[in-house]
């Protein structure tokens, strides 16, 4: 069974908020508190990186020397180029693709690290 975590990014302690926690088993509190702040909720993929690092909803990937960016889109986790939108968006332009977890490694996130988004992608 997949295990189903959520974050969300607390933009007033700037940090990552993970659920469930051993503190609080349930990930009901995540989705409350991202609900009542408006932020929005990231969702774990259930795969992890070369490294065994877990993949989540928002991360920038480094597949191969192109930065990725981790997105659930139409019921799949998908790594899209940074800045394409959500209409542009099909398997059939190659714009985005699948995630292997032998080819990608996390190298941060759209909150902690935004800066990597304008360093290094290709189209």
């Amino acid at each position: 069974m997949k295990e189903i975590k959520y974050r969300f990014w607390d933009d007033k302690k700037k940090k990552m908020v993970y659920g469930p926690t051993n503190g609080n088993p349930s990930a009901s509190w995540v989705l409350a508190a991202a609900s009542a702040y408006d932020l929005p909720v990231m969702l774990y993929t259930g795969l992890k990186d070369e490294n065994k690092k877990e993949i989540w909803e928002g991360d920038i990937l480094d597949a191969k020397g192109t930065f990725e960016v981790v997105t659930y889109y139409e019921g799949a986790f998908l790594a899209c180029l940074p800045g394409l939108p959500k209409s542009g968006r099909n398997l059939s332009n190659k714009r985005f693709s699948y995630i292997s977890r032998i080819v990608n490694v996390v190298i941060g996130n759209i909150y902690e690290n935004p800066e990597l988004l304008e360093k290094k992608h290709t189209a």
